[in-house]
C-alpha cells in the first residue's frame, strides 16, 4: 500500500519491537510511521493500522526485513526505543514502554543508540530514554555513549511524565536532567 501511494514509511513501535523478540504480548494493532500529511487509521474486523506522522528520520536506522508478504521497512532496535518514548501515549505509557525496553535492550547496541540519538530531532526523548534505561532498567553500560553525546548538547530539566503535575520538592538526581514525577515499574 505504501509503495502504491508513494509514501516513505517504516513499521515501528510495538510491531518493530516484536520483530526483535521484545513485547511478550502480541500487538493488537499495527503502527506505521510515515511522513505528513496524516493518513487516517484503517480498521476492519481483523486488522487495525494506525499511522503516526514524523517529519523525517535517518534511513540508516530503518532495516529492510524479509517477511512472508515481501520486504517491510522496520525501525532498528535503537530507533524503536526512541520512538516508543516519543509516542508513549499511543503505546500504553511508561510502564509498558519500560517492559518492552527491558526485552529490547539485548538487541540495542550502545554506539548505534548514540548515533541514532544524534539524528533524533527531540532532545527530551533522548533524555527520557536515557533515564529509563539507566535509572529504571539499570542498563548503564548501554547508555554510556549516549550520555557522552548529550553532555555536548544543550538540554534542560524536564518532567518524566507531562501528564502528572510537578510535585513540590522534586530534585534532579540523575545525569539526564529528569524530574521523576511518576514511578515506572516494568511488568517483568
Amino acid at each position: 500500500m505504501m509503495k502504491f501511494i508513494d509514501r516513505d514509511y517504516y513499521v515501528g513501535l510495538l510491531n518493530a519491537a516484536s520483530y526483535y523478540g521484545a513485547g511478550h504480548q502480541q500487538p493488537q494493532e499495527h503502527f506505521i510511521i510515515t511522513v505528513p500529511p496524516t493518513i487516517r487509521p484503517i480498521a476492519s474486523h481483523s486488522i487495525k493500522i494506525n499511522f503516526c506522522k514524523k517529519q523525517s528520520w535517518d534511513n540508516r536506522f530503518v532495516i529492510d526485513q524479509k517477511t512472508e508478504a515481501g520486504y517491510l521497512k522496520i525501525s532498528s532496535p535503537e530507533l524503536t526505543a526512541l520512538d516508543l518514548v516519543f509516542y508513549q501515549d499511543r503505546v500504553g505509557g511508561f510502564n509498558r514502554i519500560s517492559t518492552v525496553l527491558q526485552e529490547l535492550s539485548d538487541q540495542i547496541k550502545p554506539n548505534a543508540l548514540r548515533d541514532c540519538s544524534k539524528t533524533y530531532n527531540v532532545t527530551s526523548v533522548v533524555q527520557r530514554l536515557g533515564f529509563l534505561l539507566e535509572n529504571v532498567l539499570e542498563q548503564s553500560d548501554l547508555v554510556k555513549p549516549m550520555k557522552k553525546f548529550l553532555r555536548d548538547t544543550k538540554y534542560y530539566p524536564l518532567l518524566l511524565s507531562t501528564k502528572n503535575p510537578k510535585t513540590p520538592g522534586l530534585k534532579i538526581d540523575n545525569d539526564w536532567n529528569i524530574l521523576k514525577n511518576i514511578t515506572v515499574e516494568p511488568d517483568i
